[in-house]
């Protein structure tokens, strides 16, 4: 019966660090399927794409980045004019698109990972006249019928950050 007790207990404590562990993970799921017009074809992934998100401590850390006061909570940002449309084609077999727009006195950080978290590309930009980006999936190597994801950030002069991410899924 001790033995019996002592099991229960141990197979108790394993399943609530799983569960534990489970609340943690990020799951990449859904995308935003578009043409290479960048054309919408299908599917919306409504998370995908926009201005507003609200990272855990995981994947604020992708970033590394001296934090200014309340980088956790968005700020409206609604005085500023920056845009991230979809990636373009999605789902894509060799190359895809990344299209944006930012205010003068911005930094744009675009950080492509793996489910992981592993960083497969970074990139800072501030110069205005660039607001696009191709990327070549046989150069970043990732693999067929994955789902990778975007991670990107906006930080403005005076401290405010628009932050959000958009899922690609490679399929050759």
């Amino acid at each position: 019966m001790k033995k019996l007790f002592i099991f229960m207990v141990l197979i108790s404590t394993i399943v609530a660090c799983n569960d534990d562990n489970e609340s943690t993970l990020i799951k990449f799921e859904g995308i935003t399927e578009t043409n290479e017009n960048g054309e919408s074809t299908g599917s919306v992934d409504k998370s995908d794409w926009n201005l507003n998100d609200i990272w855990i401590d995981k994947e604020e850390s992708i970033f590394d980045y001296v934090t200014y006061e309340d980088t956790k909570n968005n700020k409206s940002g609604s005085e500023y004019s920056c845009a991230f449309a979809p990636a373009y084609p999605n789902p894509c077999s060799d190359v895809f698109n990344l299209h944006f727009s930012f205010t003068k006195g911005c930094i744009l950080k675009i950080a492509l990972v793996d489910q992981n978290l592993n960083i497969k590309s970074y990139v800072e930009i501030n110069d205005l006249s660039t607001n696009s980006l191709t990327y070549n999936i046989s150069m970043l190597s990732l693999a067929n019928n994955n789902i990778y994801r975007f991670y990107y950030k906006f930080e403005h002069a005076d401290g405010t950050i628009q932050k959000g991410h958009g899922d690609i899924k490679v399929s050759n």
